[in-house]
């Protein structure tokens, strides 16, 4: 097959539900190259990454034969060549990808350009405001080799009635010596450790089952280090904030079909602002928003 250069790029919608930067889907066929270019301000972040022949329309595109679960993850391998940079070009074949196949494989990757006024970088302690909603944080210096001696630590905070989805999109700290990890990345809450490790991992998702979180990046005074991590974190559930409960009323929260619900009713003798007789109303969270507003003086003495 003579070599031939080819990159598609499509932009759809959003995986990561707080980002608000599109993913990309591209592809580069065999001993072509692989061309990703990011704005001055944007570092590239991989999502996905496969190198094989198991896609039937990218097959055609690259005059090669579709192969039925043929393909490998190659998600590290980008990772470590091009992951944190602001553009990177790669020629696809087997030195870089091997030969799953036997021959002509193609790579499919799916990225997303972030900003990096987006990505929090700066080592933090137990002092400073946590971090809300959503976002992403790197160790210091992604994707150069982090430092030394470092203890950083970042809080996490979502909606009260939210738990936290991280994911690990680019780790690779320092390898266990002697069973021990020497330079470590720890996800916790106050009673559970989620996640404490170090060395090369792929891509993964680690479920908090709370609304707060610390994240504590650890190096040792010497060893050897690596380009470190980037994560992602956004908050699971209906994201509205506590409303405020009337002088002479109450708020109970449900959980209806899924949809957050807030039952506001006015004490005895008292009724809705605005309304003769009315006592009491729901309200609905719709995405990260309440439907009505909620004063401290929503609710009235009723004059009979």
């Amino acid at each position: 097959m003579d070599n031939f250069w080819l990159v598609c790029v499509m932009v759809t919608a959003f995986t990561l539900k707080g980002d608000t930067t599109p993913l990309e889907h591209t592809y580069a066929c065999f001993n072509s190259v692989l061309d990703i270019r990011c704005d001055p301000d944007q570092i590239i972040v991989f999502d996905k990454a496969r190198y094989g022949r198991n896609d039937t329309l990218i097959a055609s595109r690259c005059n090669t034969l579709f192969t039925s679960k043929c393909d490998v993850d190659a998600h590290f391998t980008l990772n470590r060549l091009c992951s944190g940079k602001q553009k990177c070009a790669l020629l696809v074949n087997t030195e870089l990808f091997g030969d799953p196949c036997g021959y002509d494989e193609f790579l499919k990757v799916t990225y997303q350009c972030i900003p990096n006024i987006q990505v929090a970088s700066q080592c933090q302690s137990l002092g400073d405001d946590p971090h809300l909603d959503h976002g992403y944080l790197a160790s210091p210096n992604y994707p150069a080799k982090y430092y030394m001696d470092a203890e950083c630590v970042w809080q996490l905070q979502v909606q009260p009635r939210q738990t936290i989805n991280i994911i690990l999109l680019d780790f690779e700290l320092d390898v266990k010596r002697g069973g021990f990890c020497y330079d470590f990345l720890e996800i916790r809450t106050d009673d559970h450790t989620y996640f404490k490790d170090c060395g090369a991992l792929g891509k993964q998702s680690i479920a908090i089952r709370s609304n707060r979180a610390l994240v504590r990046f650890h190096t040792a005074q010497s060893g050897l280090t690596q380009r470190g991590f980037v994560i992602y974190f956004e908050g699971v559930g209906p994201g509205c904030e506590d409303l405020i409960i009337p002088t002479n009323g109450s708020v109970v929260y449900n959980m209806i079909e899924g949809e957050l619900q807030a039952s506001v009713t006015c004490h005895q003798g008292h009724v809705l602002l605005g309304t003769p007789d009315q006592k009491s109303k729901v309200m609905h969270c719709y995405g990260s928003a309440w439907n009505d507003t909620l004063t401290l003086d929503e609710c009235l003495r009723e004059y009979n």
